[in-house]
């Protein structure tokens, strides 16, 4: 899909009178476990982009053709309405790294991004130990594996999420000034991964005791990490996210 084609798309798809205005803006972007798809205008475009294989393969240019082309297309579409409101782009990129500093010294979005760090690591270590088990290939279909596999999929899921919806939340702050809109809705999706993570890490916990030591030290540093979220935003959890707290 060419770039005008897109354009087209993105000003189609909001006024469906289905789709529910924002609700991609506060999920966990995990399509195939959602429910809203069919109210999603997110979903829409990229099943518009293209649902094939290629389209979806980050190794294939045709991913890249079309990311490029949403990109160029969502920018050049920010840029009128701006315009439309009469406000004029920043040219400056000192204010804008300035901010983006600001944010990174955080204490609680450093925890966020070690946490997805050190987790990202200890996946791979993990999964790589798995795969080399003969034992673990042998039951492969039993119920051990699949609930080890479940648990997994969730962890590694929101291991990054995490660390960018934290920054996110951080960084709505330079817009909103005394409006904490966003930033509570960025948090709020947050601690719902963060408590899906620990409900995996728990479970993994029941079936792998001896990874007991490294499992307990991440649900610490989510619980370390939720308990801080919580208090910086004390009203994150009153939030109403369009669609899912309806």
């Amino acid at each position: 899909m060419d770039k005008e084609q897109i354009k087209r798309t993105l000003k189609s798809l909001p006024g469906k009178k289905d789709n529910i205005i924002g609700i991609y803006n506060y999920c966990d972007y995990w399509c195939e476990r959602c429910m809203f798809t069919s109210h999603c205008a997110n979903f829409q475009i990229s099943k518009e982009l293209g649902n094939d294989s290629e389209a979806n393969d980050l190794n294939n240019q045709k991913f890249w053709d079309n990311f490029s082309n949403l990109l160029e297309a969502t920018l050049e579409l920010l840029t009128e309405k701006m315009a439309e409101f009469g406000f004029e782009p920043d040219d400056s990129t000192e204010q804008t790294d300035t901010w983006i500093k600001d944010v990174s010294r955080q204490p609680l979005v450093k925890k966020a991004k070690s946490y997805s760090l050190k987790v990202h690591k200890w996946l791979e270590a993990y999964t790589k130990s798995k795969t080399s088990s003969k034992v673990f290939h042998l039951t492969s279909t039993s119920l051990f594996s699949q609930k080890v596999g479940e648990a997994i999929e969730v962890i590694t899921w929101y291991s990054i999420f995490i660390s960018a919806k934290t920054s996110r939340a951080f960084s709505s702050g330079r817009y909103e000034e005394d409006d904490q809109y966003d930033s509570d809705g960025s948090v709020k999706i947050t601690i719902v991964a963060i408590d899906r993570s620990m409900s995996a890490f728990t479970q993994l916990w029941e079936l792998e005791k001896e990874y007991e030591d490294d499992i307990l030290y991440f649900l610490t540093r989510l619980s370390s990490l939720k308990k801080g979220l919580l208090k910086r935003f004390p009203d994150a959890m009153d939030f109403k996210r369009p669609g899912f707290d309806d």
